[in-house]
């Protein structure tokens, strides 16, 4: 029964993207997918801030699991999926931005792009191809998958490029730009500085060491 069910649910899921396959493109919509709508944050952030920076006139669509979650003006939330409003906004983008390699839930139509961040900087851990041992026969088919549909990987260094390529399966156009969320430490973050000095009682003179691992040992995706 239950395998029955599985059936049944893959075959409503197909007949909903192909559905939507139909609608055209909107060219000024773009749409924005944080670790699978945890939130607003990481790279694609940053570039959706800059974008609102520059009062260009394009549909921000932000996917949200929580749809409480607090969004900029200027910036619609959308319910992740399995939402029927969530596959209607990804088949309808132009751009779709986003920093993890899941299945994105949709069949890419001509004229669309995908744009990914990562979510992560050069580091010494294993990802992806590199860690094909600790990840789900279903993760490495989607990560392939979605590596075939993107257009363009955001990297910070030749290193890091080279890295996408072999364990990311990359074959599409690496732009060597920086990641948009370090940006930031690159501008006047005087009022940033004093902020987190005066949240943690730190006087202006002593020096502060961030120290801040990503080992996860319960083998999670991301």
């Amino acid at each position: 029964m239950g395998k029955l069910n599985a059936f049944i649910v893959s075959i409503v899921r197909f007949a909903i993207k192909f559905l939507f396959f139909l609608l055209p493109i909107k060219k000024s919509k773009i749409l924005f997918i944080n670790f699978n709508g945890r939130g607003y944050g990481c790279n694609p952030k940053y570039i959706a801030e800059e974008i609102l920076n520059q009062t260009l006139p394009l549909d921000l669509v932000w996917c949200v699991s929580d749809t409480n979650e607090p969004l900029p003006s200027g910036i619609r939330k959308v319910k992740y999926r399995p939402s029927i409003r969530y596959f209607y906004e990804i088949a309808t983008a132009k751009v779709i931005v986003t920093n993890v390699k899941n299945d994105l839930g949709l069949f890419k139509k001509r004229g669309q792009y995908i744009i990914q961040t990562w979510h992560g900087s050069m580091g010494g851990k294993r990802a992806e191809g590199d860690a094909l041992d600790t990840l789900s026969p279903q993760y490495i088919k989607e990560s392939r998958h979605n590596s075939k549909q993107t257009d363009l990987f955001l990297s910070n260094s030749r290193a890091l490029s080279d890295y996408y390529r072999k364990a990311f399966w990359c074959e599409c156009e690496i732009l060597e730009c920086g990641s948009p969320r370090n940006d930031i430490l690159f501008r006047d973050n005087t009022h940033t500085i004093t902020k987190v000095r005066e949240f943690f009682g730190i006087d202006a003179d002593t020096k502060i060491a961030l120290y801040a691992p990503t080992f996860r040992d319960e083998n999670s995706s991301f």
